[in-house]
């Protein structure tokens, strides 16, 4: 059981999670303008966790609009500020028990700095990973990675 407490008007507010994923998307939908907790809370009643995550990567404003509560505006501006979170939520959640992950976001960022694209660098990232032993070196996977692209 996960919980945040969140004060409002000089009031504690609770709110469980069954999950520390559940808890952790609640507080990025958060980070949203016009996405307070009701509006959290009831796309996570309409939706799992990992759907919400992969409807926000495909931009799938009207799939998320369809929660009760949920406008098309919010859905969209919930889309367009959470699309890289959502990326790399479930690039991390595709290798959990791989040390090499932490890893992996560190080489993609790398491979942003050096001009490629979320799109490219996360793709050549995960490649390297999946070739390299789970102890690699941060400089192996990008050395790999970048032969991949």
């Amino acid at each position: 059981m996960w919980a945040y407490v969140k004060m409002h008007e000089d009031k504690p507010r609770l709110f469980g999670f069954v999950d520390e994923d559940e808890r952790d998307l609640f507080l990025a939908l958060q980070t949203v303008a016009g996405i307070g907790p009701s509006h959290g809370l009831a796309l996570l009643s309409g939706y799992e966790p990992n759907e919400i995550w992969e409807r926000i990567r495909d931009q799938d404003a009207k799939g998320l609009a369809r929660t009760k509560g949920i406008g098309p505006k919010i859905a969209q501006r919930a889309c367009i500020e959470l699309k890289d979170k959502a990326l790399r939520h479930i690039a991390a959640a595709a290798a959990p028990d791989r040390p090499l992950a932490n890893s992996v976001d560190d080489a993609t960022s790398a491979l942003l700095v050096l001009g490629y694209t979320e799109a490219q660098a996360r793709k050549a990232t995960d490649k390297a990973a999946g070739s390299l032993p789970a102890d690699a070196p941060l400089e192996d996977l990008v050395r790999e990675a970048l032969q991949n692209t």
